[in-house]
């Protein structure tokens, strides 16, 4: 009974893997439109008046929108994958904003979540080399768990370009709003609000502006081979072995990666 219990769980857990995997083929690398976000948005990270998202980046491995109202631009950012959630979570997401004529990062706008206090980290283990438990009950257990801890922890903004402003608690009254949430199927969605006057756009006149994503990764990961005066040469070759895997894996966590892209406010 037991066996037939995991290979059930197995089967669901491939079944959502395809389809995600399938999704995000079908979807564009970065946002070709603009998108006017809906009547009411709530920045809670549950993306459900969202539908789909609008891009799937392979460069950074995550699903986004980018969307405005006459107020506000947003970001929502999904990602589905243990490792790019946790680069997230290590590292942060920075979105920057610029005008056309500008072409660097030191020019720009910056808004990066989340921001972890120094001398903290937060993992998360997902899904790897475990047979998910995938009953309502024990998913919900879990996604509240998960909650609980970006709750605790994911309490900072920081922000670049705009000024009087630096590091701020996500429960700030500055007009900038960010907040991250897993769903029952252990999805990671952040969603992330800036005030146009804050950026210095106008919904009037159809502003558009360049953005640049990126994701940091985390920081200090380094990989050493110890061998010992007692290794063999068999247990020296296993050991290098490995450490192609865990290597790869460093660079993966690590590796800072980023997109940019072009963006036009949408009208009514």
């Amino acid at each position: 009974m037991k066996n037939k219990y995991n290979n059930c769980c197995k089967i669901v857990l491939l079944i959502l893997v395809t389809a995600i995997n399938g999704h995000a083929q079908k979807l564009p690398n970065v946002q070709v439109q603009s998108v006017r976000a809906p009547a009411i948005v709530k920045i809670d990270g549950k993306p459900t008046e969202w539908g789909i998202l609008q891009a799937y980046n392979h460069a950074t491995e995550i699903f986004y929108t980018m969307a405005n109202d006459d107020e506000n631009l947003y970001l929502v950012v999904q990602a589905t994958d243990q490792d790019i959630i946790n680069r997230i979570m290590g590292g942060g997401v920075t979105l920057h904003i610029q005008p056309l004529e500008k072409n660097t990062d030191n020019e720009a706008i910056s808004v990066k979540y989340p921001v972890l206090e120094k001398r903290t980290s937060v993992t998360f283990i997902l899904n790897r080399g475990i047979v998910l438990d995938t009953t309502p009950k024990i998913a919900d257990s879990v996604m509240a768990a998960n909650n609980k801890r970006l709750e605790q922890f994911c309490r900072w903004i920081t922000v670049k370009g705009i000024k009087g402003l630096d590091t701020l608690s996500v429960y700030n009254e500055d007009h900038i709003k960010a907040v991250a949430a897993f769903n029952n199927r252990r999805v990671y969605t952040f969603e992330l609000s800036i005030s146009l006057k804050q950026l210095g756009c106008s919904q009037n006149n159809r502003t558009t502006f360049s953005y640049h994503i990126t994701l940091d990764g985390l920081k200090g990961l380094t990989t050493s081979l110890l061998i010992r005066p007692t290794d063999t040469p068999e247990m020296i070759a296993e050991g290098q072995r490995l450490m192609v895997s865990v290597t790869a894996k460093t660079l993966r966590l690590s590796s800072p990666t980023d997109f940019g892209g072009k963006y036009t406010l949408a009208l009514k």
